[in-house]
C-alpha cells in the first residue's frame, strides 16, 4: 500500500511536470508566432516607409522648386520697384532702405515696422505646420528644409485677409496652379501664397483686413496649407515675431 501510494504521488508530480512543459512549449510557440508576425509586419512598414519616402521625397522636391521661383520672383520684382522708384518724383531717401519713397510710403513702413508682434493672421483660424527657416523634415530622417515664411494648416475655402494697408505689386500663378499676392508696405513686403482664387489686381490699394483670396482646397479632409512670407526689401523676416500670439 506504501509503495502504492508513493507511486501514485510520484505519478502525480510526473503529470504535474508534463502539465508544466506542455504549457512552456505553447508559450514558446505561441512566442515563435507573435515574433513571425512582428517580423512580417515589420517589413510591411518598412516597404510602406520606401514607398512613403519616395513620395516624400519627391513632393519635397517639388515646394523647394515653388520655394525657389517664388523667392526668384519676389527678388525681381524688388529689384525691379527699386529701379522704379529711383526714376520717380516726390520721393526721398531714408536711410538703411534702398528704395526710395514717397512720404505716404514712409508712413505706411513706419506703421507697418511698429506694429511689429501685433499684427492679425492673414487667416482666422489654424495651426503652424511648418516653421521660418531650416529644421529637420519631421519624418525623413537626415533631410533638412528651409522655409522662407510660415506654413498654416487652415480649413479649406478659408478667406485671406491683409495684415496691414498696402498695394499690390504682383498677382502671379504658381506651378501648381494656384496664385499668389505679394503686396507692398513701404519697405516691406508680404506674401500670401496657395490661394485658388484672389481678389486684387496689380496695383490695387488694400486695408486691413480687407479680404484678398481664398485658400485652396488641397485635401479631401477639408484642411488645406496656406503659406504666408514677410520681407523686408530683399531680407526674410519670421513672420512669428511679427504676427499677434495664438
Amino acid at each position: 500500500v506504501s509503495k502504492q501510494e508513493e507511486l501514485e504521488k510520484n505519478k502525480k508530480e510526473l503529470e504535474q511536470v508534463r502539465a508544466e512543459k506542455f504549457s512552456v512549449m505553447k508559450q514558446q510557440e505561441q512566442e515563435v508566432k507573435n515574433l513571425a508576425k512582428q517580423k512580417e509586419d515589420k517589413d510591411k512598414a518598412v516597404s510602406s516607409l520606401r514607398a512613403r519616402e519616395r513620395e516624400l521625397l519627391a513632393d519635397l522636391r517639388k515646394k523647394q522648386t515653388e520655394s525657389a521661383r517664388l523667392q526668384k520672383q519676389i527678388e525681381d520684382l524688388i529689384k525691379k520697384e527699386i529701379e522704379e522708384a529711383n526714376r520717380r518724383k516726390n520721393v526721398k531717401k531714408v536711410e538703411g532702405s534702398a528704395m526710395p519713397m514717397t512720404t505716404q510710403e514712409i508712413e505706411t513702413s513706419r506703421g507697418f515696422s511698429g506694429n511689429r508682434g501685433r499684427m492679425p493672421w492673414p487667416v482666422d483660424n489654424g495651426a503652424i505646420s511648418s516653421k521660418f527657416g531650416e529644421h529637420p523634415h519631421p519624418v525623413l530622417p537626415g533631410i533638412k528644409v528651409k522655409n522662407n515664411g510660415i506654413d498654416i494648416v487652415t480649413r479649406n475655402n478659408t478667406q485671406v485677409r491683409a495684415v496691414f494697408n498696402g498695394n499690390v505689386s504682383a498677382v502671379f500663378s504658381l506651378p501648381n496652379g494656384n496664385k499668389a499676392v505679394i503686396l507692398r508696405h513701404g519697405e516691406f513686403l508680404t506674401v500670401y501664397s496657395n490661394m485658388s482664387s484672389v481678389n486684387v489686381k496689380k496695383d490695387d490699394a488694400v486695408k486691413l483686413n480687407e479680404v484678398i483670396g481664398v485658400v485652396t482646397a488641397d485635401n479631401e479632409d477639408n484642411t488645406s496649407v496656406f503659406h504666408f512670407e514677410i520681407w523686408r526689401e530683399k531680407s526674410l523676416e519670421n513672420p512669428e515675431n511679427w504676427l499677434i500670439r495664438r
